[in-house]
């Protein structure tokens, strides 16, 4: 395995926006490892059906940024999210997804390790995938909470600037 192949543990922080009234929601995601650093933001293309489908779909929108940036090998997960239901037991596809894609960067990690070296990496883990709350629109001066304010800063950035557009071709339009 070369140098820059050596297997990381990953820490993605996600948010969401979300505008009942139009369906539109946005995501803005911070990616950290050994080696990996991503940030993004942006408008989903299809409306969203409610704020928790909108934090599911920025954590898989994360998950889609990071196996683009053809990362190493993966033996871990930490998902910071400030909203508490996001992953919970709701059935759901698009819990689903975020599940299948998270097993594929385990799949992909053990096919690239060996069995047998992802177990010892990973023998001190209890999961693969942890996924903490982080309070959301809180003083608390501490990492999370600083990247938590930079996603939820982005969401609303991003969901402004869709109205705006939107209020623009509205008037064009008449």
């Amino acid at each position: 395995m070369t140098e820059n192949q050596k297997p990381i543990f990953v820490t993605i922080n996600s948010d969401a926006g979300f505008y009942h009234y139009d369906k539109i929601g946005s995501f803005a995601y911070w990616i950290r490892g050994n080696g990996v650093y991503l940030k993004g933001s942006g408008v989903f293309k299809k409306q969203v059906q409610s704020s928790w489908h909108a934090e599911m779909q920025a954590m898989i929108n994360a998950l889609e940024a990071l196996r683009m940036s053809k990362p190493p090998p993966i033996i871990g997960f930490i998902f910071n999210r400030d909203n508490i239901n996001a992953r919970s037991g709701k059935k759901n596809p698009l819990r689903a997804m975020l599940k299948k894609s998270i097993v594929k960067f385990k799949t992909d990690a053990i096919s690239r390790l060996g069995a047998k070296k992802f177990k010892e990496l990973t023998a001190k883990q209890k999961e693969y995938a942890i996924f903490r709350h982080v309070k959301g629109h809180s003083d608390v001066d501490d990492k999370r909470s600083f990247v938590n304010r930079w996603c939820d800063d982005q969401c609303t950035m991003r969901l402004r600037e869709w109205k705006a557009k939107k209020k623009q071709q509205n008037f064009e339009a008449k």
